[in-house]
């Protein structure tokens, strides 16, 4: 009884083997080809990155380029319009700089005037000295009249001091004045 009962387990496996098997052979090769096709998808997305990067890369290369342009043009505008006026002190064009000066250390410019002279460009104290006292009331009229008040005719004299690093003849001019203006 024992054997056949073994006969039969051993039969029983034999048929499920054979039954299972096929079918996993069969399987093999559909799963084969969702892999293969998986990695064909694979690489055109990487070449797609690829792709991508480079032209973020171009793309960076040329704003640089762009941004160094205009600064370059900005800053020699400045200097011709000090040097129209007659201004002998004016600078030649600066180089862009690795971050801004805090232009609040001018006595007259707050936080809101220094945000409105950096939206024009003005962002360092070499710049801010090349700049014309005329073009810096412009730039206050064109904001609005609550600006009224600001006088930046002694701005570009605290700027060049700023930015030679004379930090005591800054102090010593500031002391004399009263909201950016000579007492």
């Amino acid at each position: 009884m024992k054997r056949l009962v073994f006969s039969i387990g051993l039969l029983a496996g034999w048929a499920l083997k054979g039954l299972i098997e096929p079918e996993s052979t069969e399987q093999k090769p559909g799963i084969e080809a969702q892999l293969a096709k998986y990695k064909a998808e694979l690489q055109l997305k990487e070449s797609e990155l690829k792709r991508c990067h480079e032209r973020i890369e171009t793309l960076e290369a040329q704003l640089d380029a762009a941004t160094s342009a205009a600064f370059s043009t900005r800053s020699s505008v400045a200097v011709d319009a000090s040097s129209e006026v007659g201004d002998d002190e004016a600078e030649a064009p600066v180089e862009a700089p690795a971050k801004p000066d805090d232009l609040k250390q001018i006595e007259g410019i707050g936080p809101k005037i220094a945000s409105m002279l950096q939206q024009h460009g003005i962002t360092t104290f070499a710049q801010l000295a090349a700049t014309d006292a005329s073009r810096l009331q412009q730039i206050l009229d064109e904001a609005g009249s609550r600006y009224s008040l600001a006088d930046p005719e002694t701005w570009p004299e605290q700027a060049r001091l700023a930015a030679a690093g004379d930090q005591e003849g800054l102090k010593k001019l500031t002391d004399e004045l009263k909201g950016g203006k000579r007492q």
